[in-house]
């Protein structure tokens, strides 16, 4: 008898071990959009659709500079600086698009069937910074995580705007998102989110005062 109940005691106390380890372990957990911690941080901050504004420090190639979209029903607005170069790019509805090079005093407008306006889709999404969404999303997963000492519950989120790749693993610590990890077509960037809310910021979501025709 004390035999039979040693071996209990011990099977017991294994299985206690075992799954206290699987407890701690850092295995990826089956996630959804719609039940991601990433939906529920969009969602506090009122981005429920299709409006947005968002200013992020970006990091690429260890250079930094400053990301800023914004975007409502009709058009949808990039600036991005790094690496001494200041971009700016527009998309309208009717998916023409518009860009500024280093605050040129003319904006370039390219038709939808251009090399150009091919990127409208990509602007819409946010290009260096693609807002996942319900329709863009593919794949979400969440697993536990430790750098720098620290521990992170990281959601990545698999993504797909009209046949463009997009991966994103965005970092929750003890005060929530810390920061975001992210890759489109091959290109690996890091983003601080410095500000972010629901209402668009309408003074760019217009058409430049100055522009000239670019077919390429």
């Amino acid at each position: 008898m004390k035999s039979l109940r040693r071996k209990a005691i011990g099977m017991l106390t294994g299985l206690m071990a075992f799954l206290m380890l699987t407890a701690c372990s850092g295995g990826t957990a089956a996630v959804t959009w719609e039940t991601s911690r990433t939906k529920q941080y969009y969602e506090s901050y009122g981005v429920t659709g299709q409006n947005i504004s968002l200013q992020a420090t970006m990091s690429t190639n260890g250079m930094q500079g400053v990301y800023f979209f914004t975007r409502n029903n009709e058009y949808a607005y990039i600036d991005a600086s790094n690496a001494g170069q200041q971009v700016k790019l527009l998309a309208d509805k009717e998916g023409y698009v518009y860009f500024n090079i280093d605050n040129a005093e003319h904006w370039a407008k390219s038709a939808p069937d251009t090399q150009f306006g091919q990127m409208s889709n990509l602007i819409w999404a946010g290009n260096y910074f693609i807002i996942p969404t319900a329709q863009n999303v593919m794949n979400v997963s969440s697993e536990k995580v430790s750098m720098n000492q620290k521990m992170y519950t990281a959601e990545t989120i698999k993504m797909n705007v009209n046949g463009t790749p997009a991966n994103y693993t965005y970092y929750y610590g003890t005060n929530g998102l810390e920061f975001v990890e992210g890759s489109v077509a091959g290109t690996n960037m890091g983003f601080k989110i410095e500000k972010i809310s629901g209402i668009p910021a309408k003074e760019f979501l217009k058409v430049p005062d100055k522009w000239v025709e670019w077919n390429s």
